[in-house]
């Protein structure tokens, strides 16, 4: 384990009027994994997690409240004069990784940051790129909607660059349309560290039935990501909640909003008892992300059409455990020219 005192430790500190998105965006674009809740005089009031976060927005909260909604206002803290040897025992002690440095009056004077090195993942990663991609058209007439360019880079490069970036090595891609073109681009995956195979489908099989065809099925748990997701997320980070739940299926979530453009009335028969002006209806939706134990495969027949709703409905009806998990970080399915240009801009303004 490395520990290092931050330098820039104010990059991670966010005033109490700060929004949860905020919150989100600093997690996200920091390796912290904590985000200080100050105030004008530099006095801690809090913290906030992904795991405070991800609460938060199952209870309902939504991303524009105020971040002081999911606040952590007893974390464990140093203080500055503190010992090497308390700091360790305060980090080996749990699923703590940052640890802001405190005085007596609450004053921050930094924050102690762990690092555990670049852990090698043994999970199977399964990417689905077999769709035809029919709502970008004409862009996919002729290419394979993962191979369409964001930023001047395939859309499924940036997946793969990313889950080398977390310690994933074994993946499989599940081609079909133009499916020649995925693998010639991407070859055995050794350009970005990976071993890259290919679950070839005759037909088309859904949006989850190339999992049939997975051989063997792993002894760990599958991650499955729709090649057309563009997304922030932490993988390992659901990999990590799906055995803690001990679930047999993890699917990642986002938060949805729908305006009703219309004032809604509120009736009891046919009286007239309120008007609620154009509310929002907030619905979590799947991600296209999914953790997958290996007794689920057993309900994916070998060679037959099967999306992932079909499995999920089975999995349940079968009383196996399936867990949702929010992605408060950044997400965008790029499944129209309006998702498309959005991920154009999404993915330049990360890289700034």
């Amino acid at each position: 384990m490395a520990l290092r005192r931050l330098s820039q430790w104010r990059q991670v500190c966010i005033s109490p009027s700060a929004s949860i998105f905020e919150a989100a965006r600093i997690l996200e674009e920091t390796s912290t994994r904590i985000v200080l809740v100050i105030d004008e005089n530099s006095k801690l009031l809090g913290i906030v997690t992904d795991g405070d976060i991800r609460r938060g927005l199952l209870a309902g909260v939504s991303a524009e409240e105020s971040c002081t909604t999911v606040l952590n206002t007893s974390p464990q803290t140093i203080g500055p004069e503190s010992r090497v040897e308390e700091l360790l025992r305060l980090i080996s002690g749990g699923d703590v990784n940052a640890i802001p440095i405190v005085s007596d009056d609450r004053t921050v004077h930094g924050i102690w940051v762990s690092h555990l090195g670049h852990q090698k993942l043994d999970n199977t990663v399964v990417i689905m790129a077999g769709g035809k991609g029919m709502r970008l058209r004409p862009i996919t007439s002729a290419i394979p909607k993962p191979l369409v360019s964001i930023a001047g880079k395939p859309m499924l490069h940036h997946l793969l660059e990313s889950l080398h970036g977390e310690g994933f090595e074994n993946v499989a891609i599940s081609v079909n349309y133009l499916g020649e073109q995925i693998e010639e681009s991407v070859g055995d995956g050794s350009p970005w560290g990976l071993a890259v195979t290919y679950l070839r489908e005759d037909a088309p099989l859904g949006t989850a039935g190339a999992l049939g065809i997975l051989d063997p099925v792993p002894e760990l748990p599958v991650l499955v990501v729709n090649a057309d997701v563009v997304t922030g997320a932490r993988f390992r980070d659901l990999i990590d909640q799906h055995g803690n739940a001990e679930a047999a299926i993890t699917v990642g979530m986002r938060v949805h909003d729908i305006e009703h453009p219309f004032g809604v009335l509120e009736l009891e028969g046919s009286g007239v008892t309120g008007i609620r002006e154009k509310p929002v209806w907030r619905e979590f939706v799947s991600a296209g992300v999914y953790v997958l134990s290996p007794e689920v495969f057993s309900l994916i027949p070998a060679g037959q059409y099967v999306d992932m709703p079909d499995l999920l409905t089975l999995a349940i009806n079968r009383g196996l455990r399936v867990e949702g998990f929010p992605l408060h970080e950044s997400w965008l399915d790029v499944g129209t020219p309006d998702d498309f240009r959005k991920a154009q801009e999404s993915v330049k303004d990360n890289e700034k």
